[in-house]
């Protein structure tokens, strides 16, 4: 292995790691967010109480993956999302719904429904807006210097030595 190649794994184990930091500082963050805004709503409204608490599970996902994913390279955002969705659930399994059974919940993994929802809505952001591959469609040719006008053709330079008649192209 080469020093180089080195360099890069450490640095791709890198953005890995801060990936997996930001997408918790994301989440964290919106999920607090959200439920500042439950308790100044309080219980004016019901309604609004409910649907607040499904955006408290379902946009810490969502922002999670999505701020997450935005510290691999373009052409790997869409793996490292995949890969943020599986960690971040499988944090919600084996920390946040045991702590969710033992305060008492009735139903400990519901959140990670939505929370998998909102995930998963990133992951999906991100394959609708990567790049197109275009690595293998045609690109267009530059003009060669026979195309070019005031040029004279190659088979007008031809010798009487060599046929004077040019290619067989030019007939």
């Amino acid at each position: 292995m080469t020093q180089t190649s080195s360099k890069t794994e450490k640095s791709e184990w890198a953005r890995y790691l801060v990936a997996v930091v930001v997408m918790l500082i994301a989440a964290v963050a919106t999920g607090l967010l959200f439920i500042g805004l439950i308790a100044l709503v309080g219980d004016s409204s019901y309604t609004l109480v409910c649907i607040l608490a499904v955006c408290c599970a379902l946009f810490p996902g969502f922002s999670g993956v999505f701020f997450g994913s935005l510290c691999f390279q373009p052409y790997k955002r869409l793996f490292g999302s995949l890969l943020l969705l599986v960690l971040g659930l499988g944090f919600y399994v084996l920390v946040v719904a045991p702590v969710s059974a033992i305060r008492g919940d009735r139903f400990p993994f519901l959140g990670l429904c939505v929370t998998g929802i909102g995930a998963a809505a990133a992951v999906a952001f991100r394959y609708w807006r990567q790049p197109p591959n275009t690595a293998l469609e045609p690109t267009a040719a530059a003009p060669s210097v026979s195309d070019v006008p005031g040029n004279p053709k190659i088979s007008d330079l031809s010798t009487p030595a060599s046929g004077g008649g040019g290619s067989a192209l030019d007939r």
